[in-house]
């Protein structure tokens, strides 16, 4: 019975390793070709260098230009005066809370994130390139332009409350 026990524990130790391993060469070589990719100008050219690669498709490219949203573009909620085509609105918990080893400690934890997208094109002159679908992108930079702290006010019994269960 036990070594039914340690086979199943060995098979499924093998298929969580692979799933992980999978996901690991995956994420590497995103992060290679990323890093790799060849820097294009949005130019008359880029159809040509489109039109030599494999089933004329560029793995991953950095083309620069400025963006204009196809439609009505996303308005900040803090400063309506900042418009773009992608917004990611993510809301943090700070704690000071009692560790294990009974040392305080600021911990941060992420509650909820939602990115907005919408359609958008890269534009140099004349020359565009349309992104339909910003967020399947591997790897996704996006400039903080707001970020607002409130604290709360705790009553007497939550600092009580707080203090034995190690908040």
């Amino acid at each position: 019975m036990d070594q039914i026990k340690e086979i199943a524990a060995i098979g499924i130790s093998s298929i969580l390793f692979g799933i992980c391993y999978k996901r690991y060469i995956k994420q590497r070589d995103a992060i290679n070709g990323v890093q790799n990719a060849p820097v294009l100008e949005l130019n008359y050219d880029l159809n040509e260098i489109v039109k030599t690669h494999k089933n004329k498709k560029v793995p991953y490219v950095v083309i620069r230009g400025e963006v204009e949203a196809l439609g009505s573009p996303i308005t900040s909620v803090n400063n309506h005066s900042i418009t773009g085509a992608i917004q990611k609105l993510s809301m943090k918990e700070h704690v000071v809370a009692r560790g294990s080893s009974g040392f305080w400690a600021n911990q941060k934890r992420v509650i909820q994130e939602i990115y907005n997208s919408v359609p958008f094109v890269l534009r140099v002159s004349q020359t565009k390139v349309e992104v339909l679908d910003a967020l399947t992108a591997d790897i996704l930079d996006l400039e903080t332009t707001a970020d607002h702290f409130q604290c709360s006010s705790p009553s007497v019994f939550d600092h009580i409350w707080g203090y034995f269960a190690g908040r």
